[in-house]
């Protein structure tokens, strides 16, 4: 996960009420095409997270399969939490390089994270990262280790804790 380096104003209604103090926005950017069968499970990690806010931007590249299909479908799963939004936006088929910067103009988060749509996320990923973040101001990225998953779990990737 990343600092953004994009300055915006402070939206009140995206931060989710701690213990202590408001929390960073996290804006996960997951560019997609043709995977509509991997999408709802990268996105299912993300909706699982323990960390809160967070807004997850899907950038679909020109798919050509029923990945609008997926997405719309899974976007009643994560209604009634008010510290999780959705984007779903379509591009002409660029590349995946292409759809990432796309994501991050739409990003508003103070922290950035990029997610392939074969990828996974430990549940408390965000927690973790943004924490240390929080902590150390100078740093500009966090990086964890991983682990592949079999084809019992998907053929995905999953993030270790650090």
């Amino acid at each position: 996960m990343a600092r953004s380096r994009t300055t915006r104003l402070n939206e009140t209604s995206t931060q989710a009420p701690s213990q202590s103090e408001p929390r960073n926005l996290v804006s996960v950017i997951a560019p997609t095409y043709n995977r509509s069968s991997l999408l709802i499970g990268a996105s299912d990690s993300v909706w699982a997270q323990t960390y809160r806010p967070i807004e997850l931007i899907i950038v679909d590249d020109g798919s050509t399969d029923n990945t609008r299909m997926a997405a719309e479908a899974w976007q009643p799963e994560y209604r009634g939490d008010n510290y999780f939004t959705l984007e779903y936006v379509v591009q002409e088929n660029r590349g995946p390089a292409v759809a990432r910067n796309r994501g991050l103009v739409l990003a508003r988060g103070e922290y950035v994270r990029f997610l392939a749509s074969d990828d996974r996320l430990h549940p408390e990923k965000l927690a973790v990262q943004a924490s240390v973040l929080d902590r150390a101001p100078q740093l500009d990225a966090v990086v964890a280790r991983v682990a592949f998953l079999d084809a019992m779990r998907r053929n995905g990737w999953i993030s270790e804790m650090p």
